[in-house]
């Protein structure tokens, strides 16, 4: 019986049925066309095949005069069957030479679209696609071969906006990165400090590696004064630069947004011994690409969500914030990302000396980053740095 119900599935997978066409299509004689998938469960370590699924497409429409795609299909998982409805543009890789790829979306909400490439081989043009199925961790992986006919110019397309461009790095939506962060002191005294961040996916289907480097410096210059002097203190963390590997080959650096980023960061500064902190003004540098050109803006305040003091006072992020008698500690919050090469946040410090004293006093800044990924900036993990300084 359960035989006779595959033999079943099976030929209602190749009934006859018209095919729209547009520009290109994908048909074969007049009959819809089947294809079959790889199925993994991407939540394990290895590679795990559940289903066998079955992709019968009704319609696929490659019209490249204004760069679109439709594909309208079913998907047959062993005693199941879904519908999928895809309408996208496509865009020129930034990451491979005749590549193209779309930020796509399942119009009948039954699975989410995590890869959809088409592609140069050898033997022609082929339509990748890798489907999530909702409320699951079973993707189903389809490579489905264009027709002879069809001429693609890579070259004709557009390159995608900055708000989807990372959207082709798909491996970062159904996989969990290997992370690794190393920090290296540059200078004695430990006031300044390079955080360099790797995150590393693995793809369970083809066993490719994509790896992620991040350089970040955290700097502070510790000022000391004189009897009856101001001191400042100032610190700053400053995106230095970013790569991206493909297994272990180099294939952009510096180049965009960085896909890996700064999505915010918690920094108190904190003042020992017998001096206070009389004012601090936060700020940073951020960049945005509109266009295919590049602009930075710098701003002497901070687009931040809280600002505190010890003791605990709110107020509000404009300006320079003069502080009550005793504080010795400040605590803040930046919610700015930072994307590009030269982003960063900084902060400055006046300090109030109260009396003379011939000891050490002591300055330190610390924080956490939280470090995210992609257009979406999801929090992948969570660091912490810390600054020292003594002056007299």
């Amino acid at each position: 019986m359960y035989k006779l119900r595959k033999w079943l599935l099976a030929c209602l997978c190749v009934i006859i049925g018209s095919t729209s066409v547009n520009f290109h299509v994908q048909a074969y004689n007049g009959m819809d066309l089947i294809v079959d998938g790889k199925t993994i469960d991407t939540s394990t370590e290895k590679e795990e095949i559940h289903t066998h699924a079955i992709m019968n497409i009704k319609e696929l429409n490659f019209d490249t005069s204004n760069n679109s795609l439709i594909l309208d299909a079913q998907i047959n998982e062993d005693d199941s069957v879904s519908s999928l409805y895809i309408s996208t543009s496509l865009y020129k890789s930034t990451l491979e030479n005749n590549q193209l790829f779309a930020s796509a979306i399942d119009m009948k909400d039954n699975f989410k679209v995590i890869r959809l490439d088409i592609v140069q081989k050898q033997n022609g043009n082929f339509l990748i696609l890798y489907i999530l199925k909702n409320n699951t961790s079973i993707m189903n992986c389809f490579e489905i071969p264009l027709k002879d006919n069809i001429r693609i110019d890579y070259s004709k397309f557009p390159f995608p906006s900055s708000d989807i461009e990372l959207d082709e790095h798909w491996w970062t939506k159904v996989y969990e990165p290997d992370v690794t962060m190393n920090t290296q002191s540059l200078d004695r005294m430990g006031s300044s400090r390079l955080q360099n961040v790797n995150a590393t996916y693995t793809d369970k289907v083809s066993l490719d590696t994509y790896k992620y480097e991040l350089d970040i410096v955290a700097y502070a210059d510790f000022d000391g004064f004189g009897v009856g002097e101001a001191g400042e203190d100032s610190f700053t963390l400053t995106v230095k630069g970013y790569r991206y590997y493909k297994n272990g080959s180099l294939v952009s650096q510096n180049k965009g947004s960085s896909a890996i980023l700064v999505k915010s960061a918690n920094i108190t500064y904190e003042l020992s011994g017998e001096n206070d902190i009389d004012n601090f003004q936060p700020g940073y540098k951020s960049s945005s690409t509109v266009g295919g050109l590049q602009f930075d803006f710098s701003v002497g305040i901070l687009n931040i969500g809280s600002i505190s003091w010890t003791p605990i006072q709110k107020i509000d992020n404009e300006g320079v914030h003069v502080c009550l008698p005793n504080t010795k500690k400040t605590k803040l919050v930046y919610n700015v990302p930072l994307k590009y090469v030269n982003d960063s946040y900084s902060l400055v410090v006046n300090k109030e000396r109260k009396v003379y004293t011939t000891t050490y006093q002591t300055v330190r800044i610390s924080g956490t980053l939280e470090l995210a990924f992609g257009s979406q900036q999801q929090v992948f993990t969570t660091k912490t740095f810390s600054l020292q300084g003594n002056y007299y």
